[in-house]
């Protein structure tokens, strides 16, 4: 059986993020780390702030544009 992989393109979507919003994504799919990391690759070097926040038992991460 084949595995569905779905991409994501990190960069545009923190691009599309403007100021208080945020996007989710699902643990199944990704991992905090990996999120973060991605986050903080697109933050350097711009006036940008990502939040990354991820609850447990939600299975949800939670990426916020704060600045």
């Amino acid at each position: 059986m084949a595995e569905l992989v779905r991409t994501v393109n990190f960069a545009e979507t923190f691009a599309a993020l403007r100021l208080g919003e945020s996007v989710e994504f699902s643990v199944a799919e990704f991992t905090e780390s990996s999120v973060r990391a991605n986050a903080s690759r697109y933050c350097k070097g711009k006036n940008i702030k990502l939040s990354v926040s991820a609850l447990r038992g939600t299975g949800v991460i939670k990426v916020t544009r704060k600045s």
